[in-house]
């Protein structure tokens, strides 16, 4: 088994200003280091400066641990018009570990539908409450997906 996998996905964005910020969340198995176009993003159950191909993860992780997940939140100012990479590098502990368990999700948030959504709420609704918020499919990566918005009320 190898201590460092890395795992890719292009995306394209037509217009990085339709949206306001990026939610995530990770599962990993033992620890991970996000990266969107080259920049890292987020880390965790890693140590501390820079990381290589040979960092072991801080420990090692068992149980319900392995299949846990783990919000995270992206600024849009790292997106770009065209083509996005978001990446994944996950470290195991030691390199004799017999397994490795990994799931990423990234979401986005448009204020233009957000605020659509919210209009449709009653005034009178008490707060929190959540509104659906659903995508068109489209030919490439649609910036927006399945997901739910959080209604505070004034």
């Amino acid at each position: 088994m190898f201590l460092t996998t890395v795992f890719r996905h292009s995306f394209t964005l037509k217009d990085p200003a339709e949206v306001t910020h990026l939610i995530g969340s990770l599962m990993c198995d033992d620890g991970a280091a996000v990266y969107l176009n080259g920049r890292e993003v987020h880390r965790r159950n890693l140590p501390a400066g820079k990381l290589k191909p040979s960092t072991p993860a801080v420990q090692s992780i068992a149980g319900k641990l392995e299949t846990t997940y783990a919000p995270l939140m992206i600024e849009r100012n790292l997106l770009k018009r065209g083509k996005n990479t978001i990446a994944v590098r996950v470290h195991q502990a030691n390199a004799n570990s017999r397994d490795l368990a990994f799931d990423f999700e990234l979401r986005s948030v448009s204020e233009r539908v957000a605020k659509l959504m919210i209009r449709q709420l009653p005034v009178d609704r008490p707060a929190p409450a959540k509104a659906p918020v659903r995508a068109r499919p489209a030919r490439s990566f649609s910036h927006l997906s399945d997901g739910d918005i959080q209604y505070v009320g004034p």
